[in-house]
Order: structure tokens, then sequence, then C-alpha cells
């Protein structure tokens, strides 16, 4: 029987946090013989999969995959909880993060309701400094019919949180999770979501991020220089992609003023580093990626911020660059 909605957990030694991810789920205030939820542990060394395996037995609703061997990201568990998911809507959580209970019925009977390929609820991140939400252009109205690649600044969000999207959108188009070390969201939500026709969103709480310092002790970090690289390789990638022009140009935009322009330059850590010349170097690698497409970076800088960024980097005026991140961490504009 066809379920309304798959929720995929992808689980690597997540056993502190599992309850609390399983028991959101379970909270959820919609008939449980609509949903599924599929956790694919990736050879977890902990034990992960005995409490899920507890839970299934308590849990219809819960359905578990062991892989055969550890595959090193998320990536893999998600595209198998893909391949095995029944549900006309697919969501994604992660396992240390919950769902909340009110928000996310809402928007999946939103969808439903309005036939809508994907629809974006609000994420909520906690921390102990505060609890606030996240990637709100996505969701700052009730709102139907849209066309999703459209909404402004829709690609500055592009992980798990907060979306649902229709599963005949990623089989029928091939969309899955690259094998990445960091970035493979990204990618996949850029194309899955370039791919959708119609939107809906809602302004409730639909997930919880978990940033509370236990936990980031144990989410991987990736080093801002690997991390430039592969964004690098991911423009690459959606290069080649046959996307909507609208779609195209937002996506390039994020890339370079998020993950160029704002994550290598315009910080604290840029202006502490002894190896500077790299990070020009990992910028005119970009550059000149996108005029081997036949693009112009100056066309994708929306921000007059960026926009003076990058007119030093070009001019390689880089001291006068430093100067200018200086009085922009101090609050300049």
């Amino acid at each position: 029987m066809e379920k309304l909605l798959t929720i995929i957990v992808p689980v690597y030694n997540k056993a502190y946090f599992l309850e609390t991810c399983i028991e959101s789920i379970n909270k959820l205030n919609i008939n449980k013989d609509k949903i599924e939820a599929i956790f694919v542990d990736d050879r977890s060394s902990d034990n992960s999969l005995e409490i899920v395996e507890s839970f299934a037995t308590k849990y219809d609703f819960i359905k578990v995959i062991q892989l055969a061997e550890n595959t090193g990201s998320p990536s893999e568990p998600r595209n198998i909880g893909m391949k095995k998911a029944t549900g006309e809507y697919i969501t994604f959580l992660d396992a240390d993060d919950w769902l909340d209970p009110e928000g996310l019925p809402i928007l999946l009977n939103q969808a439903k309701v309005h036939h809508s390929d994907v629809a974006f609820g609000q994420s909520v991140k906690h921390s102990e400094k505060a609890i606030k939400k996240i990637g709100r252009f996505s969701s700052y109205k009730n709102d139907n019919d849209l066309v999703p690649y459209e909404i402004e600044k829709i690609f500055r969000a592009v992980g798990p949180p907060g979306k649902i999207i229709k599963r005949d959108i990623i089989i029928d188009n091939e969309i899955y999770f690259k094998h990445m070390e960091y970035g493979e969201d990204k990618l996949f939500f850029i194309e899955a979501i370039s791919k959708c026709k119609t939107a809906s969103m809602n302004p409730k709480p639909t997930y919880h991020v978990n940033r509370y310092t236990y936990n980031q002790s144990l989410v991987g970090q990736t080093d801002i220089i690997e991390k430039t690289k592969l964004n690098l390789t991911i423009l690459g990638e959606v290069l080649k992609l046959e996307l909507p022009s609208n779609a195209e140009f937002q996506a390039i935009s994020r890339i370079v003023e998020v993950d160029y322009m704002s994550r290598l330059f315009k910080n604290t850590r840029f202006l502490k580093a002894e190896n500077k010349p790299v990070f020009y170097e990992l910028f005119d690698e970009m550059v000149l990626m996108l005029a081997s497409y036949g693009k112009n970076i100056e066309d994708y800088l929306l921000t007059d911020t960026f926009k003076n960024i990058y007119q030093f980097l070009k001019d390689k005026e880089y001291q006068k660059l430093i100067e200018f991140i200086n009085i922009l961490q101090q609050g300049g504009k």
C-alpha cells in the first residue's frame, strides 16, 4: 500500500539522539498508516542499530535497513532509502534532529491539497546560545502555486531540513546523492528543486536542527580549503545540468556569493589565515570555470558588499581587500 510520506533517516553512531528522533516521528499529528520511516544504518559501531530495531518492534511505521559496509557519508543511506520508499512524498531527517509534531503534517497536507511537487516549511536551529529560525526566505508566508526556483534566494538553504518533495520527481529524473565528503545536499536539492514545477510554503516550524555543543563535537568538520575545492566540483556539476535559466542563475549566484565571497573571504578566518594566496587561487579557479562556460562572475553578484570584494580580488588589491574585510568584521558596511 502506497504511503503519503516516507521519512528517510540515515544513521551512523547516533545512539544518544535516536529516541528523541524516533519519538518525534511517532508524535506527528497524522495517521501512522499514511507514513513510513526508513532508517538506514551505515554500519554503526555503537548500539544505534539495536535501538532502531527495538523501536521497530513497537512502531509498525519503522523499517530498518543495515548496509553491508560503512560508506562514510549520508549519501548512500539516503539513496537506498529513496529506492525503498513507497510514499507519494519524501522527506529527509538526520538522526540527531527531530520533526515538529504539528508543523510537518500541516505542510504535508498543504502540499497534497495543492498538488505541489515540493513544499518548504520553517526550520528551527537549537543551540545553547539561541533558538532561531533558519532559511526563512523559503517559508516566510503561507502560499501555494509557486514556481520553486523563482522564489528569491531559494538555493541559500539547500539541506534536508523543512523540505518535502514528490518521490516521482526524484525517481523520474534519476536524482540521487553523490558520494562526497561535503556538499552532497547542495547538489541534490539544487537539481531536485529545479525539476519541480509547483511549490507550497508555510511559516510554521516543521523541522528542528540540533546544534547543541555535545552534538557539534560529534559532527565531522571539513577544512575551508577542502570545502572550497568541493564547492568548485559542485559548481562544475551545476553547470553541466540542464536547468531552467532562472534556476541556474539562482544556483550559481548562491555558490558565488555564499560559498566563495562570504564563507571564503568575509570572515575572521580569512583575516587570520597565513595562506591567503591559496584563497586567492581558489577564487581564480572559480572565475575561470564560469568563464569556460561563457559566464561572467559579475552577473551573479547581487550584493554591493560582494561586488566590492570581487573588485579588490579582480584588481589583485589584496591589502585593500584585507582592510575592507576588517571594516566589515568591526561592524562597518
